[in-house]
């Protein structure tokens, strides 16, 4: 006869890292400032360059918990794939990010983890579609004002 199967039930109350997955935005976000893509495109893989790979990379805890490794990844992806290579600043940046998130899948569930992943992925996507959007406005707005003074 085998064992019983003995299950938790119910809901662990958690503290839910929000400092962290601000920060971890903030640093992702800042280090997309480097990333200047070969060809436009405005889907949300586009706009997210190679921080959307490195949330996948981490989630499926591709390198485990290899700081290095992960950067290193998405430095190469960078150089391939970018118009502007990146600089010192925007490693560090990018260190931190992954630092952070490392941090969190260490000390998560997996399911939480998700959840973490999720957050941060649409916090840096907003954030980056923001950016664009206000950019493309004041564009608008200079050629409006430029077509007035020609006139």
């Amino acid at each position: 006869m085998r064992k019983p199967v003995l299950l938790k039930v119910g809901w662990e109350k958690v503290e839910w890292p929000t400092q962290q997955i601000a920060e971890a935005i903030e640093n992702l976000f800042g280090y997309l400032g480097d990333y200047k893509p070969e060809q436009l495109g405005y889907s949300k893989t586009a706009i997210m360059g190679p921080v959307g790979k490195l949330l996948s990379m981490i989630e499926a805890s591709q390198f485990g918990e290899s700081v290095e490794s992960y950067v290193g990844h998405i430095i190469n992806i960078h150089n391939q794939s970018s118009k502007k290579l990146i600089t010192q600043a925007g490693i560090e940046r990018l260190r931190k990010g992954v630092e952070i998130l490392v941090d969190l899948k260490r000390r998560f569930t997996d399911r939480d983890f998700h959840r973490i992943v999720r957050s941060v992925d649409y916090g840096v996507y907003f954030r980056k579609a923001k950016e664009i959007a206000e950019r493309h406005e004041r564009k608008q707005e200079e050629a409006k004002k430029e077509g007035e003074q020609s006139e």
